[in-house]
């Protein structure tokens, strides 16, 4: 079952890859607000649409709430971190600060889990994330940042760690919950509620009237679409399907593999040359 977990993860691993492509050239023209909105709204109505077929169960409080607090930790305040970061340094620097998940998330699955990895699988943790961050600098382009991209860099490493502490921590909320219910709707009820934390945000911001104005387009309706699309089932369903067959840790370690999977996406997507010594 591990093994078909971690097969599982490793396919998600490269749908975030591909969403971190197109996510990054829609962010030239949506805030990472709206991004995220976007992806919730979506999210909510193919996962809805899902459920007519695959049907619901009863979900206890403890389980809901779990996934609840999942989906704001996680989606709400993750992705939104996440958009940021990806706007500020770039689909592979922002990737590459994501190469920590793993290691975090064997911690707080070892906390709060009681996953117990041997020392093996900790050496290998250790392992794989300073391989994918080696290769992944060493596989940076010759032509540098501008100078006003760099002054960006602080900035975008702060959103990227906190992201990645939000990401951690939805992680494990979910864990404790996916035998409860099927992954789709274990799937809705994160989105769901990562999405109702950030229209409550919004509104008390006063943005939603010029959110939904900037989504509303046509010509952007449909790439957010498909994009959605993308990110909803082959992110977020295979990820939490992962989940409900191997360990938290596993998982996020199959995950880190993104920036590996990015460099040759974003070499044919941006046109960046890459280095090989």
């Amino acid at each position: 079952m591990q093994i078909y977990g971690a097969a599982i993860a490793l396919a998600c691993a490269a749908f975030w890859a591909l969403s971190s492509i197109l996510w990054r050239k829609m962010g030239e023209e949506l805030s990472p607000y709206d991004m995220n909105l976007a992806k919730g709204l979506f999210g909510s109505l193919y996962l809805t649409l899902a459920l007519t077929y695959v049907g619901t169960t009863r979900l206890g409080v403890a389980d809901f709430l779990s996934l609840a607090l999942s989906g704001v930790f996680g989606i709400a305040l993750g992705d939104s971190y996440y958009f940021m970061s990806l706007i500020s340094l770039g689909p592979r620097l922002a990737t590459l600060l994501g190469t920590l998940s793993p290691l975090l998330t064997a911690i707080l699955a070892a906390i709060f889990l009681g996953e117990r990895p041997a020392a093996t699988a900790w050496a290998g943790i250790i392992i794989a994330v300073g391989a994918v961050a080696w290769v992944m600098v060493d596989g940076l382009p010759a032509e540098r940042e501008s100078e006003g991209q760099r002054k960006k860099w602080p900035q975008g490493v702060r959103q990227g760690l906190f992201a990645v502490l939000c990401t951690g921590v939805g992680t494990i909320l979910a864990k404790k919950a996916v035998a409860a219910a099927p992954a789709i709707e274990v799937t809705l009820v994160r989105i769901a509620c990562g999405l109702g934390a950030l229209l409550l945000w919004g509104a008390a911001k006063g943005r939603m009237r010029g959110s939904f104005h900037a989504l509303c387009q046509p010509r952007k309706l449909w790439r957010l679409g498909l994009i959605v699309l993308i990110v909803t089932f082959g992110g977020f369903w295979l990820s939490i399907v992962a989940l409900q067959y191997a360990d938290a840790w596993l998982v996020s370690l199959m995950l880190s593999t993104v920036p590996l999977l990015i460099l040759p996406m974003t070499a044919l997507a941006f046109g960046e040359r890459l280095r090989f010594k």
